[in-house]
């Protein structure tokens, strides 16, 4: 699994914790719904500056999800 994967994986995971739409995520951050099921499908990964409003709209830190650990 790769990084946006592994993103992505958590930002979805943690947001269906939350039984909130990836529209009502996607408008908290201010980006379209098809950007975020692009992240959540770990096409991409967000951008540095999405960074924190992702983590404060899902009520965690930002480590929670944006940390990665490569696995050999």
């Amino acid at each position: 699994m790769n990084i946006a994967e592994t993103w992505g994986r958590r930002i979805r995971e943690r947001r269906e914790a939350l039984d909130m739409s990836q529209t009502d995520l996607a408008a908290l951050i201010g980006v379209n719904q098809s950007t975020l099921s692009r992240w959540e499908s770990g096409d991409y990964a967000p951008l540095h500056h999405h960074v924190h409003p992702i983590a404060k709209a899902l009520g965690v830190d930002p480590a929670a999800i944006f940390t990665y650990e490569e696995t050999p």
